[in-house]
């Protein structure tokens, strides 16, 4: 249940300070030193183009001996966030963003899934009237791929997860899941539902058959491009300027410095670890990114062509 975040405005002018070249390769990053790490931009889906790592992330993770991501993604610690995305006993999701909104919720939800797998919306019915609204938004963005993860396909970061603690390698976070989901739930209940109204904005935008705001986002992450990325974002962002700047500090810059500082704290920790390090690309971006905050502390940190 990783927050998927947003690119900065200013990424495409941070690009070239980061030595992140435009368009070409994956989002990964070497932070040289006696032993280097790396930093790796990830995309919070099961896309299979996504899931096929190119050969010179499959080199930095292979070299690696530890792989960390925003939050513990092991099987336990997700079921534990279940119980803390609910509403409490007693209240559902209608009564508190009202019957009109949620009857759009659940027709956007029927509309993502199409005919072939209308039988899940009996399912989500009454999961959907449990979550807090954030949450409830936040699920509705991944809607599209619920087949695939029910067939049991990871996101790109879980399975990366799943991977390294399959080959041995020692897995860790960078936030605790407490500390992830308290950035949501700073948020008055008033702004979570205006977040998921411009949610479904966007959902019903759609004509069938076209693209999905989160398939351009996909097409835009596989460009290796972050100006296409803030690009892409800064159209999702345009509904509500106010209420996107303020989601941009606390969910991306202020996590931003937290994530810089525990990763500073790891490598001086264990000198002769070699970290591979794999959160949302959109917190690499922009001058006040983990790249340009680890340059202003005087580490080398360059973008793998």
């Amino acid at each position: 249940m990783a927050a998927s975040g947003t690119a900065s405005a200013g990424a495409a002018e941070a690009t070239d300070d980061a030595g992140a070249a435009a368009g070409k390769g994956p989002f990964l990053w070497r932070v040289d030193g006696r032993t280097p790490i790396y930093l790796f931009g990830t995309i919070h889906v099961p896309d299979d183009r996504v899931l096929a790592l190119p050969p010179s992330v499959l080199k930095a993770y292979g070299e690696a001996t530890a792989l960390y991501t925003e939050i513990p993604m092991d099987a336990g610690t997700q079921m534990g966030i279940m119980g803390k995305v609910m509403l409490p006993d007693g209240t559902q999701l209608s009564e508190v963003i009202g019957e009109p909104l949620y009857n759009r919720m659940t027709a956007a939800a029927e509309k993502t899934l199409g005919a072939d797998h209308a039988g899940m919306g009996a399912i989500l019915g009454p999961l959907f009237q449990r979550m807090k609204p954030w949450a409830a938004m936040s699920q509705l963005s991944l809607l599209e791929f619920l087949p695939d993860m029910m067939a049991g396909k990871q996101p790109l970061d879980a399975m990366l997860y799943s991977r390294a603690q399959a080959d041995g390698k020692t897995v860790g976070a960078l936030e605790t899941p407490d500390e992830q989901i308290a950035v949501f739930e700073s948020f008055s209940v008033k702004e979570q539902t205006r977040m998921l109204e411009l949610t479904l904005d966007e959902i019903e935008r759609v004509k069938p058959g076209a693209r999905t705001q989160t398939q351009e986002l996909i097409d835009a992450y596989l460009s290796g491009d972050m100006a296409v990325i803030s690009h892409v974002m800064d159209e999702a962002m345009a509904g509500d300027t106010a209420l996107m700047s303020r989601f941009q500090d606390i969910a991306i810059t202020r996590r931003n410095t937290h994530m810089t500082e525990r990763i500073l704290a790891l490598r001086k920790q264990q000198p002769a670890t070699v970290f591979f390090f794999a959160v949302g690309t959109a917190h690499y971006a922009g001058p006040t990114g983990i790249v340009a905050q680890l340059q202003k502390a005087g580490l080398k940190v360059a973008r793998v062509p």
